[in-house]
C-alpha cells in the first residue's frame, strides 16, 4: 500500500546495545543451559530411568467445567466461522466493486493491515486456532459435509485420497512462494481488485474443488498457501490439543477421534491424537474433544517453543519452509527500505532487465535459494564439527526449527509496522467500506493517529528480534544435545549455528534501522 511516508532518518546507535546484548548473552545462556543439563543428567542417573516429561508444565483447560461444555458444543466452531466468512465476503465485494484506492477500500485495509498483521500473533499465542474459524475453507467444508454444524454424511464429495507422493508440505510451500511473489509483484496491499481475485482464485475456489474431490480437509493439510507457515509457527505456541493418557488410547477400539461418531467428525487433518507430538497439523477444530468416548483429550497451556525439538516425525519438507521463511521475512523488510530502491535501480541499469524481472529474480535468489544454500552449508559444517556419524538430514531438519523463533520474531516485527502505524486506516473505512462516500458509523472523516510512534515502534521491533534470538539459542541447545549427544560435541556442533543466528539477528536489526521507502 502506497502510504507515502518515510521513517525518520536512521539512528544506528540503537543497534549497538542490542548487538552487544546478543553477543554477550550467547555464551552466558549456553553456559546456563549446560549447567542445567548437568544437573538434570545427574538426577536421571540417580533415578536410573528417564523421567516422563510429557505432562510437565502443562495445565489442562478442559478441567474447567464451562470450557469443557463450550468446546463439546457442536455449534462452537460455526459461531466463529460465520462472522469471519461474512467479513471475507465483504472483502471480495469491496475489492471488486469498491474504489481501487488501497487505503480507502475495506478489502486491502482489512486483509493486509489488520488480518495479515494480526494473524501471525495468533499463531504465536493460539496455535492454529485461525484454521478452526478460517472462512476461506469453511464454505468448502459446509458443502462437503452438507451441514453447517451438525453431524451427517458427506453428501458432496468423492472422498478420494490425496496422492501419496504429494502428502507433504511441498505444494503449500510452492503456493506460499507464489503468494508472497504476487504480494510484491502485483502490489496486493494497494490493489483491492487483485486482493479479491487472489482470495477467490488461490483460496476459496481451490478449497471447494479439492474438498469436493478429496477427503476431509485435504486442502488445509496439503494445499493451502499459508498452511505451511501456520503449521510451522504454531509449533511455538503455548497451546496444544493432546491425548491425556496413552494407555487409554491403546485400549480404545473405536478410535472415534479419527473415524468420527454420532457426536462429531473424524479429525479433518487425518491426525490421531495418540501419536500427535506437535501442533504442525492440528487445526484446533475440537472435533476430537466431541468424539472421544473416554474424554481423553486435553487442551493444554504449556511453555512457549515446546514443539521445536520434537521433530523426529517431521521431514525435510517442513524444515525447508522454516528456512525459506527466514529469507522471506528478511526480503519483505528489505523491499520496504530506501536502499533497496537504489540497489534495484542499479541492477536494472547494469543488466538491462525490467523492474518486475529484477524484483522476481531478486526475490527467488534472496528469499528462497540463498537461505537454503547457506543453511545447507552451515549444516555440513555443524555436522563435521559435532560428529560425522550424525546424518546431514537430521542436522538440517533439527537446527532449522531452532531458527524458527528468529523467523517468527522478524515476521512479527515486520507486521507491527502495518498494524500500529497504518492499521488505523480501518477507522474511516468501517463507515465507507467501498469508498462510495458513505458514513455508516460516523467515522468516515476521522483521520486516526498511528497507535505507536516510529521511535517506540522501532524499540518494540528490536526487542522482539532480541527475544526471538534468545529463543533460537535455547532451542538450538536442546537440538544440539538431542543430535550430538555429549556436552562437548553439542557445544562444538552448535557453534556455527550460533554464528548464523547472530548474523540473522544483526541483519534484521540493521534493516529495521534503515530509512523506509514508500510502503507497498
Amino acid at each position: 500500500m502506497d502510504h507515502g511516508h518515510a521513517a525518520a532518518s536512521s539512528d544506528f546507535s540503537l543497534i549497538v546495545p542490542y548487538l552487544v546484548f546478543i553477543i554477550l548473552a550467547t555464551p552466558v545462556l549456553v553456559w546456563l543451559l549446560d549447567r542445567h543439563s548437568l544437573r538434570r543428567d545427574a538426577a536421571i542417573a540417580q533415578e536410573s530411568e528417564t523421567p516422563d516429561e510429557s505432562g510437565r508444565h502443562r495445565y489442562d483447560l478442559l478441567g474447567i467445567p464451562w470450557v469443557h461444555r463450550l468446546l463439546k458444543t457442536r455449534g462452537f466452531q460455526f459461531a466463529f466461522q460465520l462472522p469471519s466468512a461474512l467479513v471475507f465476503l465483504l472483502v471480495i465485494v469491496a475489492g471488486i466493486w469498491g474504489t481501487q484506492l488501497g487505503d480507502k477500500n475495506f478489502a486491502t485495509v482489512v486483509t493486509w493491515l489488520i488480518w495479515w498483521a494480526v494473524i501471525i500473533f495468533t499463531f504465536l499465542f493460539l496455535s492454529r486456532t485461525w484454521c478452526m474459524l478460517c472462512p476461506l475453507v469453511s464454505i468448502a467444508e459446509w458443502m462437503q459435509r452438507g451441514k453447517l454444524w451438525g453431524v451427517g454424511k458427506r453428501f458432496f464429495s468423492l472422498n478420494r485420497k490425496w496422492p501419496r507422493v504429494l502428502r507433504n508440505f511441498w505444494v503449500p510451500t510452492g503456493f506460499f512462494i507464489i503468494l508472497t511473489w504476487m504480494y510484491l509483484f502485483l502490489g496486493l496491499a494497494s490493489s483491492p481488485l487483485y486482493t479479491a481475485l487472489v482470495t477467490i482464485g488461490l483460496f476459496i475456489v481451490p478449497a471447494i474443488v479439492v474438498s469436493l474431490i478429496f477427503q476431509r480437509r485435504t486442502f488445509c493439510r496439503y494445499v493451502c498457501p499459508i498452511g505451511g507457515i501456520i503449521g510451522a509457527y504454531s509449533m511455538t505456541a503455548p497451546l496444544e490439543l493432546r491425548n491425556r493418557s496413552d494407555e487409554v488410547c491403546r485400549s480404545c477400539k473405536q478410535k472415534s477421534c479419527y473415524r468420527g461418531s454420532e457426536n462429531g467428525y473424524g479429525c479433518p487433518m487425518f491426525e490421531l491424537p495418540q501419536t500427535m507430538e506437535t501442533n504442525t497439523y492440528c487445526t484446533m477444530c475440537t472435533e476430537c474433544i466431541k468424539t472421544c468416548p473416554n474424554d481423553n483429550i486435553a487442551l493444554n497451556v504449556r511453555p512457549f517453543l515446546s514443539d521445536l525439538w520434537k521433530t523426529k516425525k517431521l521431514g525435510f519438507d517442513v524444515a525447508a519452509i522454516v528456512v525459506i521463511l527466514l529469507g522471506v521475512t528478511v526480503f519483505q523488510t528489505l523491499s520496504m527500505v530506501e536502499p533497496w530502491n537504489d540497489a534495484s535501480n542499479a541492477l536494472m541499469e547494469a543488466t538491462g532487465l525490467g523492474e518486475n524481472t529484477v524484483l522476481t529474480l531478486s526475490y527467488l535468489v534472496l528469499a528462497v535459494f540463498a537461505p537454503m544454500l547457506i543453511f545447507s552449508l552451515w549444516s555440513v559444517t555443524s555436522r563435521r564439527l559435532g560428529g560425522k556419524e550424525v546424518s546431514l538430514k537430521s542436522v538440517f531438519i533439527g537446527f532449522s526449527f531452532a531458527f524458527l523463533p528468529i523467523a517468527l520474531s522478524s515476521h512479527l516485527a515486520h507486521n507491527l509496522v502495518h498494524f500500529f502505524e497504518e492499521g488505523t486506516a480501518i477507522v474511516p473505512v468501517l463507515s465507507d467500506p467501498l469508498g462510495r462516500g458513505w458514513d455508516l458509523f460516523g467515522t468516515a472523516n476521522i483521520i486516526a493517529e498511528p497507535l505507536l510512534h516510529t521511535e517506540t515502534l522501532r524499540l518494540v521491533q528490536m526487542t522482539l528480534i532480541a527475544i526471538g534470538y534468545l529463543g533460537a539459542v535455547y532451542v538450538g541447545w536442546r537440538v544440539a544435545r538431542q543430535t550430538f549427544g555429549d556436552r562437548l560435541r553439542s557445544v562444538i556442533g552448535l557453534s556455527p549455528m550460533l554464528v548464523l543466528m547472530i548474523a540473522f539477528a544483526a541483519l534484521n536489526l540493521w534493516l529495521l534501522n534503515l530509512p523506509m521507502g514508500m510502503r507497498e
